[in-house]
């Protein structure tokens, strides 16, 4: 193993809410090099926080001990919790993968595993970064979104624009209405100015 994938990436955490369908709205921070500051915000399903019940998470407030399991590495998170809410620390050990304990930390807390990694880099996009890989994951767009893109014709598009495509709602529904109505092979940049120009409900 790496000798830097050793050493713990470490911060705090809080746990701000719990919904009634279970998920948790966790909160980490972490000290960065020159006076900077980490935070980072996801709502995540209470049975990913292995070691965590929702009768400990609404009980009075006791001591916690629970992990989040990823393919990057393992978070875990000592602390208290009680009342829907809880507070602690966190150390995230990365695993041993070819990649910096920090691009693995990011990994892990979006999410991004072997799967779909391995997705994208079966379609053509193996030379992604890791900031490509997240802001596909906050954007949703999925392998099969870019599967499904391909089937109808458009090739190879630039992660950006991919990006780009799912944030106007530029679906596979979208591009089959249009070509319904006449208008095929419309290119990507022109997809979304229809989107943007009032083309909607087709999602």
């Amino acid at each position: 193993m790496d000798e830097r994938s050793a050493v713990p990436i470490t911060g705090t955490w809080t746990i701000e809410s719990v919904t009634a369908d279970a998920l948790v709205h966790l909160i980490l921070r972490r000290a960065l090099p020159a006076g900077r500051r980490f935070l980072g915000e996801t709502d995540i399903s209470l049975s990913a926080l292995a070691g965590l019940s929702l009768d400990q998470l609404l009980a009075p407030d006791a001591p916690a001990r629970f992990r989040i399991l990823r393919d990057a590495g393992v978070l875990a998170f000592d602390g208290q919790v009680g009342q829907g809410r809880g507070r602690g620390e966190f150390a995230f050990t990365a695993a041993a993968e070819p990649a910096t304990p920090e691009d693995l930390f990011t990994l892990a807390i979006h999410d991004i595993g072997r799967d779909f990694v391995g997705a994208f880099d079966d379609l053509g996009y193996d030379d992604a970064t890791v900031a490509d890989l997240v802001e596909l994951r906050l954007h949703a767009v999925t392998p099969s979104f870019v599967r499904q893109l391909r089937d109808l014709g458009y090739e190879r598009i630039p992660l950006p624009q991919l990006v780009e495509l799912r944030a106007h709602g530029v679906t596979p529904k979208f591009i089959r209405h249009l070509r319904d109505l006449g208008y095929a092979n419309v290119p990507a940049d022109q997809l979304v100015e229809l989107r943007v120009h009032g083309l909607s409900g087709l999602r």
